[in-house]
Protein backbone atom coordinates (compact mmCIF):
# COMPACT_ATOMS: atom_id res chain seq x y z
CA UNK A 1 0.00 0.00 0.00
CA UNK A 2 1.36 3.46 -0.85
CA UNK A 3 1.75 5.41 2.42
CA UNK A 4 2.96 8.93 3.17
CA UNK A 5 5.06 9.31 6.32
CA UNK A 6 5.25 12.86 7.70
CA UNK A 7 4.26 14.12 4.25
CA UNK A 8 7.01 12.20 2.43
CA UNK A 9 6.67 9.28 0.08
CA UNK A 10 4.77 7.31 -0.93
CA UNK A 11 6.50 4.31 0.62
CA UNK A 12 5.41 0.69 0.29
CA UNK A 13 3.72 -0.59 3.45
CA UNK A 14 1.95 -3.84 4.24
CA UNK A 15 -1.37 -3.81 6.06
CA UNK A 16 -1.57 -6.21 9.00
CA UNK A 17 -4.77 -6.29 11.04
CA UNK A 18 -3.02 -8.52 13.61
CA UNK A 19 -0.17 -6.11 14.36
CA UNK A 20 -0.89 -3.77 17.28
CA UNK A 21 1.49 -0.97 16.35
CA UNK A 22 2.71 0.45 13.05
CA UNK A 23 6.28 -0.58 12.18
CA UNK A 24 8.81 1.31 10.08
CA UNK A 25 12.11 0.12 8.70
CA UNK A 26 15.31 1.73 10.10
CA UNK A 27 16.21 2.88 6.58
CA UNK A 28 13.05 4.98 6.41
CA UNK A 29 13.55 6.24 9.95
CA UNK A 30 17.06 7.38 9.07
CA UNK A 31 16.00 8.96 5.76
CA UNK A 32 13.27 11.02 7.47
CA UNK A 33 15.37 11.79 10.59
CA UNK A 34 12.68 10.45 12.92
CA UNK A 35 13.55 10.89 16.57
CA UNK A 36 13.28 8.17 19.20
CA UNK A 37 10.74 8.39 22.01
CA UNK A 38 11.55 7.34 25.55
CA UNK A 39 11.48 3.63 26.09
CA UNK A 40 12.05 0.48 24.13
CA UNK A 41 9.56 -2.26 23.39
CA UNK A 42 9.78 -6.00 22.99
CA UNK A 43 8.06 -7.37 19.92
CA UNK A 44 6.83 -10.92 19.89
CA UNK A 45 4.90 -13.25 17.67
CA UNK A 46 5.16 -16.67 16.13
CA UNK A 47 7.64 -17.71 18.82
CA UNK A 48 10.02 -14.82 18.16
CA UNK A 49 11.04 -11.94 20.41
CA UNK A 50 13.00 -8.85 19.43
CA UNK A 51 13.82 -5.47 20.96
CA UNK A 52 12.74 -2.37 19.09
CA UNK A 53 12.69 1.39 19.52
CA UNK A 54 9.57 3.58 19.82
CA UNK A 55 9.41 6.66 17.65
CA UNK A 56 6.82 9.27 16.75
CA UNK A 57 6.06 10.47 13.24
CA UNK A 58 4.23 13.68 12.41
CA UNK A 59 1.65 11.70 10.44
CA UNK A 60 0.84 8.53 8.53
CA UNK A 61 -1.44 8.89 5.53
CA UNK A 62 -3.11 6.28 3.31
CA UNK A 63 -5.13 7.79 0.46
CA UNK A 64 -6.92 10.72 2.11
CA UNK A 65 -6.93 9.10 5.56
CA UNK A 66 -4.41 10.63 7.94
CA UNK A 67 -3.43 10.06 11.56
CA UNK A 68 -1.29 12.75 13.19
CA UNK A 69 1.40 12.26 15.85
CA UNK A 70 1.44 8.47 15.56
CA UNK A 71 3.72 6.30 17.69
CA UNK A 72 5.56 3.77 15.52
CA UNK A 73 8.17 1.14 16.23
CA UNK A 74 11.42 0.98 14.28
CA UNK A 75 12.05 -2.61 13.26
CA UNK A 76 14.27 -4.16 10.59
CA UNK A 77 11.90 -5.45 7.89
CA UNK A 78 14.55 -6.91 5.56
CA UNK A 79 13.35 -10.47 6.25
CA UNK A 80 10.02 -9.56 4.65
CA UNK A 81 11.67 -8.65 1.38
CA UNK A 82 11.43 -10.92 -1.63
CA UNK A 83 13.39 -10.86 -4.86
CA UNK A 84 11.19 -8.16 -6.43
CA UNK A 85 12.23 -4.53 -6.67
CA UNK A 86 9.44 -3.50 -4.28
CA UNK A 87 10.94 -2.62 -0.90
CA UNK A 88 8.62 -2.86 2.09
CA UNK A 89 9.29 0.14 4.33
CA UNK A 90 6.64 -0.42 6.97
CA UNK A 91 3.60 -2.25 8.27
CA UNK A 92 0.35 -0.45 9.07
CA UNK A 93 -0.84 -1.75 12.42
CA UNK A 94 -3.91 -1.38 14.61
CA UNK A 95 -2.86 1.97 16.10
CA UNK A 96 -3.39 3.44 12.60
CA UNK A 97 -6.25 1.20 11.46
CA UNK A 98 -8.37 1.66 14.61
CA UNK A 99 -8.95 5.28 13.63
CA UNK A 100 -11.14 4.16 10.71
CA UNK A 101 -13.70 1.64 9.65
CA UNK A 102 -12.05 -0.75 7.21
CA UNK A 103 -13.43 -3.06 4.55
CA UNK A 104 -11.16 -5.62 2.92
CA UNK A 105 -12.32 -7.10 -0.39
CA UNK A 106 -10.30 -10.30 -0.63
CA UNK A 107 -11.38 -11.28 -4.15
CA UNK A 108 -10.18 -8.02 -5.66
CA UNK A 109 -7.34 -7.29 -3.21
CA UNK A 110 -8.93 -3.95 -2.42
CA UNK A 111 -8.97 -2.14 0.91
CA UNK A 112 -11.24 0.80 1.73
CA UNK A 113 -11.06 3.03 4.78
CA UNK A 114 -14.02 5.07 5.97
CA UNK A 115 -14.21 7.78 8.63
CA UNK A 116 -17.73 6.47 9.25
CA UNK A 117 -19.01 3.18 7.86
CA UNK A 118 -20.88 3.84 4.63
CA UNK A 119 -19.76 1.40 1.88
Amino acid sequence: MPVLVSGHGPYNFLLDTGTQVTLIDPTLSSTLHIKNKDGAVVLGGMGLKASATKQQVDSIELDSHKVAALTVVMYDLTKLQDSSDTRIMGILGQNFLEQFNIVIYNKTSCVKLFDTYNP
